[in-house]
């Protein structure tokens, strides 16, 4: 890491739950030789909702390639929006699957700019109809790499 780079870790438990869905500014601040603070680089942060479905294993990384995130709600019922974050310009394909690694809907698919994107899935297959409650996976697919997030829809 050079001098500009940095890492913060928090526990789910140290970050207060108002900072959930939003963005926040922070900054670093450095003691110098004659002990007097001195800023050294304000940054953004945004904190995605939790979920009251959660995997240790999915817990998300600092995008270099790109992040798949956790669906809001979740659990849902009828519909939940699925955002991802590229690093850069990208094609991409999004899909639903069920449990047992059947496809149940393609959401997205082709090429995306970088940047913040949201996709919203009705709780239905790639025929119009409703499908049962149970655990889906939202499952990204972008420069060479797959992400997946569970979901639960609950009828």
């Amino acid at each position: 890491m050079d001098e500009n780079s940095f890492i913060i870790e928090y526990s789910k438990s140290q970050i207060p739950l108002q900072y959930f869905g939003t963005t926040q500014t922070f900054n670093v601040w450095v003691v110098n030789e004659e002990n007097f603070f001195s800023l050294k680089k304000e940054f953004q942060v945004t904190f995605l909702a939790p979920s009251a479905v959660h995997d240790e294993d999915t817990a998300a990384e600092v995008p270099r390639v790109f992040t798949l995130s956790q669906n809001v709600p979740n659990p849902f019922n009828p519909s939940t929006v699925i955002g991802f974050t590229l690093a850069r310009p990208a094609r991409v394909r999004l899909g639903v699957y069920a449990a047992d690694g059947r496809k149940v809907r393609e959401l997205a698919a082709g090429e995306f700019p970088a940047g913040r994107h949201s996709v919203t899935w009705d709780g239905r297959d790639d025929t119009g109809n409703p499908v049962a409650s149970g655990v889906y996976l939202s499952r990204m697919e972008a420069v060479g790499r797959v992400e997946a997030r569970k979901m639960l829809l609950v009828r």
